[in-house]
């Protein structure tokens, strides 16, 4: 196998095909996968290296609300579970926490509203125009008019994960709202419709509006790790024929990931559109597996993150968040960084 590995790598200057990705997914079962992932991580990181240099860019959400009419079985903001608290905060209390993140200097803002319909709707529209900052939006699946109108007033991109690419298991796993069914031009639940579909294709109508596009799976909903990692790059693959613009490919995590984390990184960025992908390592792994990822094959990252809406001014807000992740503080985050040679790169 060594061998084999070897002579993928050779050809890793350019863009891995997903019959190599398979060869190197398959290794992560051989007994020689530390020497693998070493060789791997080494090969990816001199791509990194020449894509980016030490540079890396910060993004940090700003939760607005967590009052869902989406029902995945994987998530706390749920609409079926009704122990959590729900919140949804005022436009002020948003422009406070922006504020909050620019004065630390991060201008890259994610508005998440997620499925609360009521925000997409009426608030999202009139937060953009208030926020000078680059903004992504991360809501359900839209149609592409919809899309337009957010970039029309300012928007930059979106961020929106697949959560698994096999759909009998989203299937099973999303039982009811709009990333169930999908959304009308109204806002209104797609009764009878696609939700799988209408949330595959939205990276693709939003890039025909020149948004920028996240897309990704959640690396370990599905024990079929193989089926999505080549199912996410395949979709990033396609993608590259729809956008002009890097693409964001997020790497949401779930259960305990830590071990494979930054070798799924480095796959990332050597199968994927090669200068056209963002490889997103974030805090949903400890500050040293992020750093490894980061540093490996990442480009877009987050540092002090509060996914509680309010939460970076009110700690108390902490009841209302979706799962628990690492926190780190910017100060932090940024100092750890420069240790490792990164140096961040300001919007």
């Amino acid at each position: 196998m060594m061998d084999s590995i070897k002579q993928i790598l050779e050809t890793a200057d350019n863009e891995l095909s997903l019959e190599h990705v398979i060869v190197l997914l398959n290794a992560m079962n051989s007994p020689n996968f530390p020497e693998i992932e070493n060789l791997v991580l080494a090969k990816s990181k001199q791509i990194r290296h020449e894509l980016f240099g030490n540079k890396f860019k910060v993004m940090a959400p700003v939760e607005v609300s967590n009052h869902c009419a989406s029902n995945c079985s994987f998530c706390d903001w749920r609409s079926s579970n009704k122990k959590m608290s729900r919140l949804r905060v005022g436009h002020e209390m948003v422009l406070e926490q922006v504020k909050y993140l620019n004065d630390k200097g991060i201008n890259c803002i994610e508005l998440v509203g997620g499925d609360d319909i009521n925000f997409v709707k009426n608030d999202l529209p009139e937060l953009i125009k208030k926020i000078d900052s680059e903004i992504l939006v991360c809501t359900t699946a839209l149609t592409k008019n919809q899309y337009q109108q957010l970039k029309d007033i300012g928007a930059s991109g979106m961020v929106t994960w697949q959560e698994t690419y096999y759909k009998e298991l989203y299937d099973k796993l999303i039982t009811g709202g709009p990333k169930k069914f999908g959304l009308t031009e109204d806002f209104k639940l797609a009764r009878g419709g696609d939700g799988f579909r209408f949330r595959l294709e939205s990276q693709e109508r939003a890039a025909e509006t020149g948004l920028q596009v996240g897309l990704g799976t959640m690396i370990g909903l599905n024990p079929d790790l193989n089926f999505e990692i080549l199912s996410t790059i395949a979709h990033a693959k396609s993608l590259d024929k729809t956008t002009s613009q890097p693409m964001i490919v997020g790497m949401s995590a779930i259960g305990n990931v830590e071990r494979i984390f930054p070798y799924i990184a480095a796959l990332y960025l050597l199968a994927c559109p090669r200068g056209k992908s963002w490889v997103f390592p974030n805090c949903r792994v400890s500050l040293p597996t992020q750093i490894k990822a980061l540093t490996s094959a990442g480009y877009f990252t987050s540092t002090e993150v509060n996914i509680a809406p309010g939460g970076y001014t009110n700690p108390d807000n902490k009841k209302f968040q979706q799962f628990s992740h690492h926190f780190s503080t910017h100060e932090h985050c940024i100092k750890e960084f420069k240790k490792h040679g990164l140096e961040e790169e300001k919007s």
